[in-house]
């Protein structure tokens, strides 16, 4: 029937039109009038049901599918109106017309009314209560929450189902709200009270009739139990291995099968009547700690093994300070050889060693023989013993899934380590593939699940998760105390809540840059002042100031003021202390008994390279470019080893001044006051002894060195202590890795050069994090900061073997890698370069413009936990504490932070799901005018911009209620495991975490609480317990592993080199090729393995794959591996919500959108594709902008692209990226004449940021289409 004849035969009278303009003219809410009652024949039951259906969410959108007409195909007519066509009738739904595009839409819209009319009169006509329930039944959601009630009873079934139901109705009803034109406001209460009373019956019933098949032991809080049972083999010190549930493959003996547990007992050979636990639990520090001044006073045995009871009693603390002293390189008996330091890596593996030499010697290995001297049987038992650690490879940590996407994964460097190194070196080489792979999952974090868990293997956890957990603890528990004392300073609420916190800071920020004053705090008057006006950045300057030189703080007149300050100060001080302690313990500090220890290393790689070149003399094994990069690796690491090292060790005063303050010197304070600056540099050194000698000439030219070195390598590297090694090569390029040791190369005092060094601590503590927790973590798993022990000996391994020179490279170039971005050092472009600068500010100039509603492409996320979890999981133990008790929720987000921080909102991370991490964050820090003017804003604008735009928040939440889920499943889980109740599925979660069985034991016998139904960890309770700290440490990084994959956050471990501006070339050959000056402008640079291009440029096409990337692993290859809980349900939300945000960015073009596009664009926004999303929309651009013809899935389904025909400036956009595209886009606008005006000006608004914003948006375009276009 035509749409012009159904409103002929329903047009209403002159009475009923004036009737109507009356009721508009008294009712701006626009009453819904409904056509005078015709009493016909009732309406049947059936006929009710089905209006009833088709008034409903999903009726309407299959009434729109069916009557559309293809209106939204018709070009817009920005001349129609569809006030002047006989619209009296539809007064009551004029604000329903105000975004009609042509008269096809307006009558379809008029349609729609009159049907949806009809059936309210017919149904008003039945004057029927129970067909709406009936209805109800066919919403797939009344079904969805049933699960809750399974077992519980009708009450607790109906109560659980009916609120649960009521909540999905309700999401549903802006849905329903905005398809239907006739809907309104108060229906909306019918709705869902009628959705809450059919879920609750339903629910009551399955609650009644399952019966209490779903109450078991977890209604009962846990008892304690006897923990020792399960935690014999553990280490008492907080954070160590179990040393009693080692693998041991000992030659024929296999320990796991033939024979019994072997019980290791703790001992002080010191005091024996002092335990090691009780000076151990005092200690705070992870893996090698030892207490400070334990000295071992004896020559006694480390360890004792008794054949007969498999019981081995070793001093573990003596054993562990003879590693971090150096004194077990030194041979206990003369004449006998020292062990590769490059074997054994770390104390807890000394400690391993130790205990499989005495399980060796007892029951494998032949006892000495009488013509044996002592010396050579010691060689003989520690060459077999490192053979039997060589033997225990068997293990494969290749990712559990099929060939197609271990190559997907296998385009990052860790997935590429893990599945294709014993490809490449070959499957006889299990040894080196073992090492290979373990040093990979370093980096790791947890992403995918491999292959170790069917033989009952956890992970290890990484130096990612390290970083992630304990050290962000430190830094926010640090930023916090910091927070907390300039709200109390300035009189900001501290239980506001940290959105109005950052509001009311960025206020006082604001107000001092219009007033362009500053206040210091010593200025301050007491007259009359409770608080002072400043803002926080001027507040963490001063703490810096106050930091250098502590007497200033008593010119602070306000007592309350100065004493709040004092403890700010005292935070900071500790927060320094603890990364002073770390680092000397580990030997990182410069001086000659680091350096001794490092070239004792180089020796052993050395012998080693030495000794496989004369086996080949003997016997040639060795292909010929094998044997001389021997020759080369022994010459080199021979002349470092034998190279005196005349250091003087770093002042004490440097490593324990309690006024110490890393130091970050500023450009543009030096650059403007050169002369004064370098006044200071040669009043210092002429302070110095033996200055005297120095000639005018000779003075001056030293201070033109130091001016000179720090400008060109601290001043633009920014490298904190020297972490990095920054140097620069014979052509003044730079170089990473050039120093193993911390050192500052000029050490003045920091009150000398104050004026001209960065006082920030808010800046300074998040940039010494990230580098000097990862240096520490780097050292504490491989021996040094940069690895270097540990790549020259896997190197030399390579070549014992004959690798291809070119997989050799890759393999020890990807771990580099790794390396270098956690450090965030992969790109060695000059870090002040125009360069870096000018793609910094690219990647902030498009994150301002284009992402003003990422919001909601994150919906998604709601999704995400239902995947995971299953929709029961999410909502009993996420949503349900929220909405019933905020106290209770409170309390169990605390217990969460306290394992597992989120760092959202507090270290404003959150642009680094759209566009990862590339590095460091320097931008306007760097001095000149371009950071000062135009680096600087755009910088300093992320993190509110993302606060504003939502993500932040969002995020933050998110992951928030999928880190309490993720808590009590593993707590849940750890228990069955323990009491043997735990599923296939249950177990290879757990492994996959890096929770093996003895793990899970100990945690299920930890003080655990439940609150409400949920399993609260209870984990500041754990540290006082045997195993507990450890368990503590696992347990939160499986949690923040959890949450980083469900709430898809990228991480280095997801990030190709290219993100970063980095491509590496691996042959040989290949690299000699590309060292010439044509490509060194380019940013290629040839390393002592292959070469890399470095350029930031490289990067920016792939600014806003970040995401994408990270989903292959997190949530493409985790479905194919069967790692979710809910895959169907799952997926199906997932692709619902996509569709959802497409809506919610423009729902006046969504209208127009076919079928097919908006279930495309929904699947592609969900995630479920991962990058091939992404990739299909590029390949669709750029072949049509470039042939004219579209290759993908929409040409597939017969779609036109998704913004319409593509065209060259398309394509080109799509090559280089987001940041470059502003420029590309500037340039046609205004330079090809093929362009309206109007389209000039739609192409000029999109760049200008912030117009994106989802609160403004709409009311920018309209400003602009009234006021500037045509």
């Amino acid at each position: 029937m035509k749409i012009n004849k159904i409103i002929r035969d329903v047009d209403l009278n002159k009475e009923q039109k004036e009737q109507i303009r009356q009721t508009h003219a008294t009712n701006t809410s626009y009453l819904r009038a409904i056509a005078p009652k015709e009493y016909k024949q009732r309406p049947s039951y059936f006929s009710d049901i089905k209006d009833n259906f088709m008034l409903s969410w999903i009726g309407q959108i299959a009434d729109r599918y069916k009557y559309d007409n293809g209106w939204d195909h018709a070009p817009i007519d920005p001349t129609y109106n569809p006030f002047d066509n006989n619209f009296d009738r539809f007064i009551p739904y004029a604000d329903k017309f105000g975004e009609v595009y042509n008269k096809e839409h307006d009558m379809a819209l008029r349609a729609q009314i009159l049907r949806n009319e009809t059936r309210r009169q017919r149904l008003a006509d039945g004057d029927r209560i129970t067909p709406a329930f009936a209805a109800g039944l066919l919403d797939p959601l009344i079904w969805v929450p049933i699960p809750l009630a399974t077992g519980v009873g009708f009450v607790k079934g109906a109560t659980r189902a009916g609120l649960a139901t009521g909540a999905l109705v309700g999401a549903t009803e802006p849905i329903r709200l905005s398809l239907d034109p006739t809907a309104t406001i108060d229906e909306s209460a019918t709705v869902v009270g009628m959705g809450l009373i059919t879920g609750g019956l339903i629910g009551g019933m399955v609650g009644k009739l399952s019966g209490p098949v779903a109450r078991k032991a977890l209604n009962n809080k846990t008892p304690k139990q006897n923990i020792d049972a399960y935690n014999r083999a553990f280490h008492k010190q907080k954070g160590l291995v179990d040393f009693e549930s080692i693998n041991w493959s000992l030659k024929n003996i296999d320990y796991r099968k033939n024979a019994p547990a072997i019980v290791i007992r703790e001992i002080n050979t010191v005091n024996p009547k002092v335990k090691n636990s009780q000076i151990i639990q005092q200690q705070t520090i992870e893996q090698t700690d030892v207490p400070d001044g334990y000295q071992a006073k004896t020559r006694r045995k480390l360890a004792k093994y008794n054949p007969k009871t498999d019981e081995l009693e070793i001093d573990i603390v003596r054993a562990k300070k003879q590693y971090m002293d150096g004194r077990w390189l030194q041979p206990p008996i003369r004449g006998a050889k020292p062990l590769n330091p490059n074997l054994i890596p770390n104390s807890d593996e000394y400690v391993k060693f130790i205990i499989r030499k005495e399980i060796m010697k007892a029951k494998v290995l032949p006892k000495k023989s009488k013509d044996e001297s002592i010396a050579t049987y010691e060689n003989r038992i520690n060459e077999e013993v490192i053979k039997d650690i060589a033997q225990e490879s068997d293990v494969s940590f290749e990712t559990k899934t099929n060939r197609f996407f271990q190559a997907v994964e296998g385009i990052t460097n860790v997935g590429s380590l893990l599945n294709f190194t014993r490809r490449n070196i070959g499957s006889k080489n299990k040894e080196i593939t073992s090492i290979v792979q373990r040093a990979a999952l370093a980096f790791g974090d947890f992403g995918t699940v491999t292959k170790a868990v069917d033989q009952g293997i956890a992970s290890n956890p990484s130096i990612i998760m390290k970083l992630s957990t304990t050290h962000n603890a430190k830094l926010i528990a640090t930023l916090k105390s910091i927070d907390a004392d300039f709200n109390k300073i300035v009189g900001i609420d501290e239980n506001s809540g940290i959105i109005r916190q950052k509001i009311a800071r960025g206020s006082l920020a604001l107000d001092s840059l219009v007033s362009k004053a500053t206040q210091q705090l010593e200025d301050a008057s007491t007259i009359g002042q409770d608080s002072i006006k400043i803002s926080k950045k001027q507040y963490t300057e001063d703490l810096g100031r106050y930091l250098i030189n502590p007497d200033l703080v008593d010119n602070i007149q306000i007592t309350s003021v100065r004493n709040t300050v004092k403890n700010s100060l005292k935070t900071l001080r500790n927060y320094f202390k603890y990364y002073n302690k770390e680092i000397e313990r580990l030997d990182m500090y410069q001086g000659q008994g680091s350096l001794n220890n490092f070239s004792l290393a180089k020796a052993g790689n050395a012998e080693l390279a030495r000794k496989l070149l004369e086996q080949h003399k003997k016997k040639p094994f060795l292909r010929l470019e094998s044997k001389k990069r021997l020759q080369q690796i022994a010459q080199k690491l021979e002349n470092e080893a034998k190279r005196k090292q005349n250091i003087e060790d770093l002042p004490k005063k440097s490593i324990d001044d309690p006024n110490y303050l890393p130091r970050i010197w500023r450009r543009d304070a030096i650059l403007e006051n050169v002369d004064a600056f370098k006044g200071v540099l040669r009043k210092y050194i002429q302070s110095q002894p033996r200055s005297n000698a120095l000639t005018t000439r000779e003075l001056n030219n030293r201070v033109d060195e130091i001016y000179n070195n720090i400008m060109d390598i601290e001043v633009d590297a920014q490298d904190i202590e020297g972490v990095a090694g920054y140097a620069k090569d014979a052509d003044g390029r730079y170089k990473v890795g050039t120093r193993n040791l911390l050192q500052r190369e000029f050490d003045i005092p920091n009150e000398l050069v104050e004026d001209f060094i960065e006082t920030d601590v808010d800046f300074i503590l998040r940039g010494y994090s990230r580098r000097m927790g990862a240096a520490v973590e780097i050292t504490r798993e491989f021996g040094d900061t940069h690895m270097v022990n540990f790549l020259d000996n896997l190197e030399i391994k390579l070549l014992e073997k004959n690798i291809d020179s070119t997989k050799r490279n890759q393999i020890i170039n990807n771990l580099r890698d790794e390396k270098d971005k956690i450090l965030g050092i992969l790109n060695t472009q000059n870090p002040a370069g125009f360069s870096q600068r000018t793609t910094k500010l690219l990647r902030n100039w498009a994150s301002l413009a284009y992402m003003g509603r990422v919001i909601f492409s994150a919906l998604p996320d709601l999704a995400r936990p239902i995947l995971v979890n299953g929709f029961s999981d999410t909502y009993k133990y996420a949503i349900r504490p929220w909405l019933q008790s905020l106290d209770l929720y409170r309390r169990q987000v605390r217990e969460l932070d306290y394992l597992s921080p989120i760092v959202e909102m507090t270290l404003d991370t959150a642009p680094r799901r759209i566009f990862g991490d590339v590095g460091e964050s320097l931008g306007g820090r760097l001095g000149g005018k371009f950071d000062k003017y135009v680096n600087q804003p755009f910088e300093r604008a992320q993190a509110p911009f993302y606060m504003i735009n939502g993500l932040a928040p969002w995020t933050h939440h998110m992951k928030r209620m999928q880190g309490l889920v993720a808590m009590h499943r593993f707590l849940e889980d750890s228990i069955k495991w323990n009491k043997g109740q735990l599923d296939n599925f249950g177990q290879e979660r757990l492994l996959s975490y890096g929770i093996d069985k003895r793990t899970a034991d100990v945690i299920a016998n930890m003080p655990i609480q439940k609150r409400d139904s949920a399993l609260v960890a209870n984990a500041m309770e754990w540290d006082g317990l045997r195993g507990g700290a450890d368990a503590r440490r696992k347990l939160g990084y499986a949690i923040w592993s959890d949450t980083q994959r469900t709430i898809v956050t990228p991480t280095s471990t997801d990030q190709y080199n290219m993100m970063t501006g980095v491509i590496r070339l691996n042959n040989e050959e290949l690299s000699q090729w590309f060292d010439n000056p044509v490509f060194r402008t380019m940013g290629f640079q040839k390393t002592e393995l292959g070469g890399k291009f470095s350029n930031a440029w490289l990067g920016l096409p792939f600014q806003f794959f970040s995401w994408g990337i990270a989903a292959n692993r997190k949530v493409l290859i985790s479905l194919a591996q069967n790692r979710e809980v809910n895959r169907v349900g799952g997926i199906t939300a997932l692709i619902s919500m996509g569709m959802l945000g497409d809506y919610f960015k423009n729902p006046r073009y969504y209208a127009q959108k076919e079928t097919e596009e908006k279930i495309l664009r929904g699947v592609e926004l969900s995630g479920v594709l991962a990058l091939f999303g992404d990739m299909n929309f590029m390949m669709e651009t750029i072949s049509e902008g470039t042939t004219g013809h579209m290759v993908g899935a929409r040409a597939a389904l017969g779609l036109e692209g998704r913004f319409g025909r593509a065209n060259e400036m398309d394509a080109v956009g799509e090559v280089i990226g987001a940041g470059p595209g502003l420029f590309a886009d500037l340039i046609y606008a205004f330079g090809s004449g093929n362009l309206t005006y109007n389209e000039r000006v739609d192409m000029i608004q999109r760049m200008v940021p912030l117009n994106s914003l989802w609160l403004w948006d709409q009311t920018y375009r309209d400003i602009v289409r009234e006021t500037i276009k045509e």
